[in-house]
């Protein structure tokens, strides 16, 4: 309860102040439709080639054959660059294929007001998620903590990993539909905690918890993801989050 309720409840806040904000026309939600395909299990056969991209990128880079760590300042600079390789198999699919970039969510209309918007609903999540633990006096620490090095170079992680999840939900959704392109990836998103939780000799009722807990959440946030077809807020949220409950520790 110390983790599970503060962390969820202040993510489904950002979710209900985005949902809020958008009634109120504060954020511009998209009219059009999203872009269609010709064949699209073709389309999703490719995004789990690319998907496994993304995975031989990441092991390359375990093995040690990206730019190295180096000293703590280089570090700071090899990291984000790195992600830009890691997760580059997204953008070259989306050049190569000739599709638009609403196909993984990210355009540049109303950029400052989606940054804006962002930033205000991870200020609001955080504060929420901070004082249900009993630490809002650590508020402004992690407000300063947003633009240190150590955190900012983290960024680009954070901010990919939605770009991903935009870009398998909407092939997902062209091959199967709405509701398994937001469940399916969810239910992965759990499944994928399991194998360790088993190691660590977590009980089985903390497991199902956990499993709950991975499922519902990024459920929820996908749903508001795919309504507003925008990653911009999330990824700002996601970061200034992890940066409370110290993910880059």
């Amino acid at each position: 309860m110390g983790f599970f309720f503060p962390v969820t409840f202040a993510y489904l806040l950002a979710c209900g102040g985005w949902i809020m904000l958008a009634r109120w026309g504060a954020i511009s939600r998209p009219r059009e439709p999203i872009p269609t395909c010709d064949r699209p299990w073709v389309e999703l056969g490719l995004a789990t080639v690319v998907v496994a991209g993304i995975f031989l990128f990441g092991l390359v880079y375990r093995f040690g054959f990206l730019l190295p760590s180096g000293s703590e300042w280089y570090h700071h600079l090899s990291w984000p660059v790195n992600n830009l390789i890691i997760y580059s198999p997204v953008f070259i699919f989306v050049v190569l294929r000739k599709q638009d970039m609403g196909t993984v969510f990210l355009s540049k209309s109303d950029i400052g007001r989606k940054t804006a918007v962002g930033s205000i609903l991870a200020i609001i999540a955080t504060a929420a998620f901070l004082a249900l633990r009993g630490d809002l006096a650590d508020l402004p620490g992690i407000m300063r903590g947003i633009v240190e090095p150590g955190n900012a170079s983290n960024f680009p992680a954070v901010f990919l990993e939605a770009v991903l999840v935009a870009f398998l939900f909407v092939r997902v959704r062209w091959a199967l539909g709405f509701w398994p392109a937001i469940l399916i990836p969810a239910v992965l998103f759990a499944i994928g905690h399991v194998p360790r939780q088993l190691a660590a000799g977590e009980s089985i009722g903390t497991i199902v918890a956990f499993f709950a807990f991975n499922t519902f959440l990024p459920a929820a946030i996908l749903y508001v993801i795919a309504v507003g077809r925008d990653v911009i807020w999330i990824g700002i949220v996601h970061y200034v989050m992890d940066i409370a409950i110290k993910a880059f520790e």
